[in-house]
């Protein structure tokens, strides 16, 4: 854990002071920036999906449907010592999308869901 967060704040530092040095002037040619990402944590699967509308079957693992993360995004970071806390927000695209742009149509791919109503 203490590596993963040595790692997190490193690769933070790396991407405020290399984003610091993006702006060019006008007349300046662009610059072909090559950013490489490791990820550091991934979130679990925390329910099964069976289809838009459709009960929610007991996992994971999934007896059927698919397995589905509700968490996504880093919304807050901090250091307590060698520790790095970070919290994350619940399908906050489906929240945006629905509430915020008023679309409420269902939708599921192979990225997400966003069940609304059908819920």
């Amino acid at each position: 854990m203490v590596a993963v967060a040595r790692r997190v704040v490193a690769a933070t530092a790396v991407l405020v002071a290399t984003a610091g040095g993006l702006a060019a002037p006008a007349a300046a040619a662009p610059s072909r920036v090559q950013y490489k990402f490791t990820r550091l944590a991934k979130a679990k699967p925390d329910e099964c999906l069976n289809g838009l509308g459709q009960a929610y079957p007991a996992g994971p693992p999934c007896a059927s449907g698919q397995a589905k993360v509700n968490q996504a995004y880093v919304w807050g970071l901090t250091q307590a010592g060698p520790t790095i806390w970070f919290g994350t927000g619940a399908n906050v695209h489906c929240l945006v999308g629905g509430d915020t742009l008023g679309n409420l149509k269902p939708v599921a791919n192979s990225d997400w869901t966003c069940e609304y109503g059908e819920s």
